[in-house]
């Protein structure tokens, strides 16, 4: 009986820990759209969000400047990602897509210490510099956060947010992507494999649940006690 007790209070300790680790917020390998001019908005095709996180894309002056494209990699895919596309933003005519933004639109609802990782590349003409931003007011304001220097070959790059609290477990987050540098129409940059991953925010038990695992500590406690004297009086 006395095992049963302590078993069962180690199965919830080791509950609680699973319930912070890692997991995929959401990820985005265009599995679900078609080569050509992308859409205004490209949903999350896996992940806890996948349908609901999203991409909005419409900020560039041309639907063709920000195309589904074939030149992909395989580069921080996930376990079964075999899709052959990749999201190319271009410098458009007169280079006018300098300065433009893609945002992400994901939700921090019970999660924390977001990490976003991707891999992207330019052209040798492509933007050569990828500004991240994030914004937990609508996009009324932004903060600029991590200054991205673009690879000529596929690379995979690191954002680590896990030092913002402020978009810890909050409901709705915007992320925008600011592109600059590009010095010609075709010049373009890709964007593969995305993911955003983050922890899960631990749920505090109630007082009940306090109660027995204070009971389950103290009954090792005395467990321990007892098999200690047992080992004095038989010394």
């Amino acid at each position: 009986m006395k095992t049963k007790s302590i078993v069962a209070g180690i199965g919830l300790i080791l509950s609680l820990a699973d319930a912070g680790k890692a997991g995929l917020i959401a990820y985005w390998d265009y599995s679900s759209q078609s080569y050509g001019p992308a859409p205004a908005s490209i949903a999350a095709s896996d992940g806890a969000q996948a349908g609901a996180a999203s991409i909005d894309v419409s900020h560039f002056s041309a639907n063709y400047d920000a195309n589904i494209d074939v030149t992909c990699t395989t580069k921080n895919e996930i376990a079964g990602d075999n899709t052959e596309y990749a999201l190319a933003l271009k410098g458009g005519t007169g280079e006018d897509e300098n300065g433009k933004s893609i945002i992400f639109s994901v939700s921090m609802t019970g999660d924390k210490n977001l990490v976003l990782t991707y891999a992207t590349e330019r052209s040798s003409t492509g933007f050569t510099g990828q500004n991240w931003s994030y914004s937990t007011d609508g996009g009324a304001s932004y903060t600029s956060f991590a200054p991205i220097s673009v690879p000529t070959t596929y690379a995979t790059e690191t954002v680590n947010f896990s030092t913002v609290p402020q978009i810890n477990n909050s409901a709705s987050v915007l992320f925008e992507l600011t592109v600059s540098g590009t010095t010609g129409s075709a010049g373009s940059d890709h964007l593969d494999n995305i993911q955003f991953n983050a922890d899960s925010i631990p749920v505090v038990p109630e007082p009940a649940e306090s109660g027995t695992i204070s009971a389950i500590g103290l009954l090792g406690f005395c467990v321990w006690h007892e098999w200690r004297q047992h080992r004095m009086f038989r010394a």
